[in-house]
């Protein structure tokens, strides 16, 4: 399933099924400590890191995620 996804899935099926091999660990009350909108925000954290390095405008909005 995995290989089918990467080679033939939209990017959101790719996204998804990469943060679907994170290991999420629960707390004490079964809350799932990473959520997929940690994991998106981390990319788009990490985007606009290098584009401060790179000294260039990164542009996404929810139609390129």
């Amino acid at each position: 399933m995995y290989t089918d996804i990467i080679c033939h899935g939209d990017l959101e099926d790719k996204d998804r099924i990469s943060f679907m091999m994170i290991s999420i660990s629960k707390d004490d009350k079964g809350n799932e400590i990473l959520t997929f909108g940690d994991y998106k925000q981390f990319w788009f954290l990490f985007l606009e890191m290098y584009a401060q390095i790179l000294q260039t405008k990164i542009t996404y909005d929810d139609a390129t995620v």
